[in-house]
């Protein structure tokens, strides 16, 4: 008798301890399939919103591109690349003396100070021909940001540039008939 009773209180207590772990198992799953969900949602965001901001770039009127640390083409826009005079391939993975050569001494040096500062520089007047251009001085109002990774280091700089060719050519003409 001593026996049976010991035998049924380990089996008693094994089936405890099943029933404890199955609920902590229960538990886990349901913990696992909401972090799953959580992330095939926050994917499907990411996915939304790059599609997005993509859509918004391509179609801007607003020039935009992005220059890694080695001062190479990552990313530009069809804007952008039409006022460089160039298509968008001749300028990806071709770094900016590459691809803009007159411009570069000018430009060069601001992206590399605003990667060193991480402070952004905005509406700076910069002019000079493009290489698939008329061959005129052509002026553009370009900003420059610096392009972080999330724990706060500098992968690049992006840069918004707006054609302000035919607002200086007018200023210079207003300019020369008040004189």
């Amino acid at each position: 008798r001593a026996a049976e009773r010991a035998l049924q209180r380990a089996r008693d207590h094994l089936e405890d301890e099943v029933r404890a772990r199955t609920f902590e198992l229960t538990q886990t799953n349901e913990n696992l399939s909401r972090a799953i969900e959580e992330r095939r949602a926050a994917q499907a965001l990411s996915t939304q919103f790059s599609a997005i901001l993509d859509t918004l770039v391509r179609s801007a009127a607003i020039g935009f591109t992005f220059i890694d640390r080695d001062l190479r083409y990552v990313a530009i826009n069809d804007a952008l690349a039409r006022m460089n005079g160039l298509p968008v391939e001749a300028h990806i993975g071709r770094q900016l003396r590459d691809v803009l050569p007159e411009l570069a001494p000018h430009i060069e040096p601001v992206l590399r100070g605003v990667m060193e500062s991480g402070e952004a520089i905005i509406d700076m007047e910069v002019e000079g021909k493009p290489p698939g251009g008329s061959g005129e001085k052509q002026f553009w109002l370009a900003s420059y940001y610096p392009v972080r990774r999330m724990d706060g280091e500098v992968l690049g700089v992006g840069i918004f540039a707006q054609d302000v060719t035919a607002r200086k050519r007018a200023e210079v003409e207003r300019n020369e008939l008040l004189q």
